[in-house]
């Protein structure tokens, strides 16, 4: 297979970014907090990377008014995954996104 390889990096708990961080989105965030590993990751040809910004439940269980509205949703409360395409940052309520983008772009360059 000649294919190129992919990894997507999650970053985890997306709701905890305050507002103007999280609107700059993932890739944004990562060479922020993490610039040694952003560099590695814009240096490599060899992969597809992707970058995703990961909430579980949706919400922050720091803010009282989300972990009460969570407790009591007879429904669970589903989160969401934050994307970039194109330069614009999406929230999409779909927490599979980035297993998709890995299964669907596997033996494909892009």
């Amino acid at each position: 297979d000649t294919s190129t390889p992919q990894v997507a990096i999650l970053i985890t708990a997306w709701d905890r970014p305050d507002p103007e961080t999280a609107a700059k989105g993932p890739s944004a965030y990562l060479e922020d907090e993490f610039p040694l590993l952003f560099g590695r990751v814009k240096d490599i040809s060899k992969l597809k990377i992707r970058v995703f910004g990961m909430s579980v439940v949706g919400g922050d269980f720091v803010d009282d008014a989300f972990k009460q509205a969570f407790l009591q949703s007879v429904e669970p409360l589903a989160g969401y995954c934050v994307q970039e395409d194109g330069g614009e940052v999406q929230h999409v309520s779909d927490v599979t996104i980035p297993v998709r983008w890995l299964i669907e772009q596997a033996g494909r360059d892009e």
